[in-house]
């Protein structure tokens, strides 16, 4: 049989081996995905989008642990767009299960939780920022905030939450600053500096003039 999530201990429809992913364990199984993701590419997308109608209601944290876990060979669309639905689930502190669930991810699959909360800033800046700051100074996420999110490579998620933490007096930007120099180097500098002219630029005029 195909390799299934393991089991996680207090979520929901993922900590029974016996029923995680529902029936005949198929929204626990990436390799079901990732068929899925490319019939979506060469057969008929709506239909394949449907089928996933059921799981992003009854199982979501299932479904985003799978698809955290999925090889995709496709252009990708069907993955981004359910990606999108289910990030709200990383968000919703009002949930019981939304430390187990971002714990969960960080230890599992961190290089594409890092990139959710990537594209999370790029969606809604304002909105998002201060929820990706406050859920990363969990105790269940110290080592991924440390050592995937702000000593990986230069980004404007760890750039912008440095700031951040600058402003809330959570962080000294000058020392992250200083190591990531140490890390990676003078381009490192233009990086910075790329990241924080895109955020000051001034919108461009009527006449398209800046």
């Amino acid at each position: 049989s195909e390799r299934l999530l393991e089991p996680v201990p207090g979520l929901p429809g993922a900590e029974d081996p016996t029923t995680v992913g529902g029936q005949n364990h198929c929204w626990a199984c990436p390799k079901f995905l990732e068929v899925l993701f490319l019939l979506a590419e060469v057969e008929d997308y709506g239909a394949v989008r449907e089928m996933f109608e059921d799981p992003l209601t009854a199982h979501p944290e299932v479904l985003l642990l799978t698809i955290c876990q999925c090889k995709d060979d496709s252009s990708g669309a069907l993955r981004a767009e359910l990606l999108n639905i289910l990030a709200t689930q990383l968000f919703d502190e009002l949930s019981t299960y939304a430390t187990l669930l971002q714990a969960t991810l960080a230890q599992r699959s961190p290089k594409e939780f890092r990139d959710l909360l990537r594209s999370a800033l790029r969606i809604d800046y304002a909105g998002n920022l201060p929820k990706i700051s406050n859920m990363l100074q969990k105790d269940e996420l110290s080592d991924f905030r440390e050592a995937v999110v702000m000593k990986g490579e230069l980004s404007e998620l760890n750039t912008q939450l440095a700031m951040y933490g600058e402003a809330k007096g959570t962080m000294n930007l000058n020392t992250w600053f200083r190591e990531t120099l140490a890390v990676h180097g003078d381009a490192a500098a233009t990086r910075l500096l790329g990241f924080l002219t895109a955020r000051v630029k001034p919108p461009p005029t009527a006449h398209g003039e800046e």
